[in-house]
């Protein structure tokens, strides 16, 4: 590799190199990401018909609030992280704890019922999530000669 690669400038935000992380680091950093995957979709599957009374009208803001949730920890991961494994991971442990979450136990409960806004909730966030995970990352930022 020519050329070195400059700090960034104070008060500008610099995204983490995930591939110039020692082993450890890679190891950490990926499973945190997947840990904080899936407890957005932990915390979003038993949210997410969560229902506001406003005198006698049902406001439903679970749903939004779970899919912001989740859109916000994997957009901020993508953004934070100059490296798409560990966004991919919290992607596919937020969604796997979502598809998860329809299968029946052994008894025949599930957390995901068949209601509308149960099935927009268990399509439509491991789509997302596996959506942004593989959305290709536009630098801005110059890259020293030689790296890809």
């Amino acid at each position: 590799m020519s050329g070195s690669v400059e700090p960034a400038a104070e008060g500008v935000f610099a995204p983490i190199r995930y591939a110039e992380l020692d082993g450890f680091g890679k190891v950490l950093l990926s499973a945190l990401a997947a840990l904080f995957g899936a407890v957005a979709g932990l915390l979003g599957t038993l949210q997410h018909l969560a229902v506001l009374e406003i005198g006698a009208v049902p406001v439903r803001y679970g749903i939004a609030l779970a899919f912001a949730v989740g859109l916000l920890l994997l957009v901020g991961l993508r953004g934070a992280i100059d490296g798409r494994l560990p966004v991919v991971l919290a992607a596919v442990a937020l969604g796997g704890v979502v598809v998860l979450a329809q299968t029946p136990s052994p008894a025949g409960t599930v957390l995901v019922s068949g209601d509308p806004l149960s099935q927009i909730w268990g399509f439509g966030m491991p789509f997302l999530a596996l959506l942004i995970g593989a959305w290709p990352r536009f630098s801005h930022t110059p890259r020293p000669q030689g790296e890809v």
